[in-house]
């Protein structure tokens, strides 16, 4: 085995599988500007080498006359990558050989762990145990980045009888656009995963048991993915609604305000008027006298706001 090198065009190249089920593994940079030749010097069919170095790919499988082409989706895990923008692995497959490819910078977390898995040959024996790890590995991913939304969501839907303001707003619309992403990418690679049980006839029973468990995975996080989308829009319309009782609560609060001081700025604007004529001007308690009936006044329309149960 080469070293995993993720500048060179071929990332690495490893030897693995047990007795007659041996087979080569090539892991390439699609878009590295070389991969083209060194996959011609591979001898792969044109239709591989096209489908390998595709630009854009859904999850899928094709059923070629030389071999199967697989595309799937993986979580970046790369650094300060978004985790929604899921990494494309096509994989093509051959007699007694694999070859994969992913883009420049855009390295599968999946791929090493596989790669420590085939140092053991027990673990490893064939092609078709180097897919089911390589499922499998890309499944746990994609099943913890959804159970940690559907934490977030957890926690957010405590808070919004108690500490509602502690809530991010900003973070339950990241999520449910990330769920809706993943989704996007994960209905799809179920139908993959099934069609694999079905292209591949040599599988073992243990081999349908473990790609059958996956696909069952991917269809209850895309059913956990729908709900979390329900869940996201209930908790932006419950915060909205709490927004838009505190606003009123407020308004309420400044129309009572102002429902006793407009009368009492019409007394005070009427005798603020310097003009002759005034009652109380050239009386020396007037002004006393004016503050007593605003005073009761005031009284007087704050016990028919408590007797009307405007609060």
């Amino acid at each position: 085995m080469t070293e995993i090198d993720e500048k060179k065009s071929m990332i690495f190249h490893q030897r693995a599988g047990k007795d007659t089920g041996e087979f080569d593994w090539y892991h390439l940079h699609s878009d590295h500007e070389s991969s083209f030749e060194l996959m011609k010097s591979l001898s792969l069919p044109l239709v591989a080498i096209e489908g390998l170095m595709a630009q854009e790919t859904r999850p899928k499988l094709l059923e070629l006359e030389d071999g199967i082409l697989i595309y799937l989706r993986a979580i970046n895990l790369n650094h300060q990558a978004d985790h929604d923008d899921m990494v494309s692995l096509r994989i093509w497959i051959s007699e007694g050989r694999v070859v994969t490819t992913t883009k420049k910078g855009r390295a599968l977390r999946s791929i090493e762990e596989v790669v420590a898995a085939t140092k053991s040959r027990n673990k490893v024996k064939s092609i078709q145990d180097l897919l089911c790890i390589l499922v499998e590995k890309i499944t746990d991913k994609i099943c913890s980045e959804v159970e940690s939304y559907d934490v977030a969501l957890d926690t957010y839907e405590a808070l919004l009888n108690t500490k509602p303001e502690r809530i991010n707003r900003q973070e339950v619309i990241e999520i449910r656009r990330q769920s809706a992403q993943i989704k996007r990418y994960i209905g799809p690679q179920r139908e993959a995963l099934d069609a694999m049980q079905i292209v591949f006839d040599t599988l073992s029973k243990i081999q349908k048991f473990r790609l059958k468990e996956q696909t069952e995975r991917i269809a209850r996080y895309l059913e956990t993915l729908d709900v979390m989308r329900e869940r996201t829009l209930l908790i932006q319309d419950e915060l909205r609604y709490q927004t838009a009782e505190a606003q009123n609560a407020r308004m309420y609060v400044l129309s009572l305000v102002t429902a006793i001081f407009l009368p009492l700025s019409f007394l005070t604007g009427v005798f603020g008027m310097n003009v002759a004529g005034l009652p109380g001007l050239e009386v020396d308690y007037a002004f006393k006298m004016l503050m007593g009936a605003m005073t009761g006044l005031s009284v007087v329309i704050l016990v028919l706001m408590k007797w009307s149960k405007w609060f």
